[in-house]
């Protein structure tokens, strides 16, 4: 595995990604524990739309970073020169941005 200049760190961000995408999709999703307690809501999650516009700004800004970080990752531990450092961060960034516009 390449990379490691800081411990793999940067994988943690991915786990945020990754929780927040389940708060998007358990949105207005019904809950199977419901009626089951008193306490239990009928929907998994239903925040306001404000709340999910910033959360999904919030997951793009991550992925961003991600890549800032892996990029930056590889660099420093030697996997890749500064040519490489540029022209694939240009190319994820612009790879996220293209699949953020679909």
């Amino acid at each position: 595995m390449s990379g490691g200049a800081y411990n793999y760190a940067q994988h943690s961000i991915l786990d945020i990604i990754d929780k927040l995408e389940i708060v998007l999709e358990q949105q207005n999703q019904p809950n199977p524990d419901y009626g089951k307690d008193i306490w239990e809501p009928e929907f998994l999650a239903e925040d306001p739309e404000e709340v999910l516009i910033i959360i999904k700004e919030g997951i793009h800004a991550l992925k961003r970073a991600y890549i800032f970080a892996q990029r930056i990752d590889w660099y420093l531990s030697g996997d890749d020169g500064k040519e490489s450092l540029y022209r694939r961060l240009l190319e994820e960034l612009n790879e996220l941005e293209n699949k953020n516009e679909e």
